[in-house]
């Protein structure tokens, strides 16, 4: 078995900005709801995933 390696910062910068686009991702939702229905764009947001993934 290998021994567990410490995070390097690249890990740690990863995870950061990875949680930082999530967040802003809810905040995005909350202050555009009043403009556009949150269910359009969770909707909007899978397409353009799948797309990507496509």
């Amino acid at each position: 078995m290998d021994t567990r390696r410490a995070l390097d910062s690249t890990a740690i910068g990863s995870m950061m900005v990875i949680c930082l686009l999530w967040d802003i991702r809810q905040v995005v939702l909350k202050a555009t709801a009043p403009d556009i229905a949150p269910i359009l764009q969770i909707g909007l947001r899978s397409g353009v995933a799948a797309l990507l993934v496509g």
